[in-house]
């Protein structure tokens, strides 16, 4: 799932990092499965999200974080008056 699934930047490599931590932990969750009904793959999806999607969301801040380093793009919360906003109104 990957790059599909996480917008990470292409030039750190994380997309193809998060491919295979996917896989394996995806394969993981379907090889224990006790049945194959609907309750039984409900409950490996929820276990592959909690393993994987706390690891994800930070390294998609890191990922936000260095685009804005290395590309100069913004963040969303320095637009319309966020960040950028309280700390012009602040006189810095």
């Amino acid at each position: 799932m990957a790059t599909a699934a996480h917008k990470l930047l292409p030039s750190a490599g994380q997309g193809a990092v998060c491919a295979l931590q996917d896989a394996v932990i995806l394969a993981n969750c379907l090889y224990d499965l006790e049945s194959l009904d609907r309750d039984a793959i409900h409950t490996a999806c929820l276990d592959f999200k909690e393993q994987r999607y706390h690891h994800v969301a930070e390294m998609y801040g890191k990922s936000k974080i260095n685009a804005t380093i290395l590309y100069g793009q913004v963040l969303s919360c320095w637009e319309g008056g966020g960040i950028s906003g309280r700390l012009h109104g602040s006189g810095l």
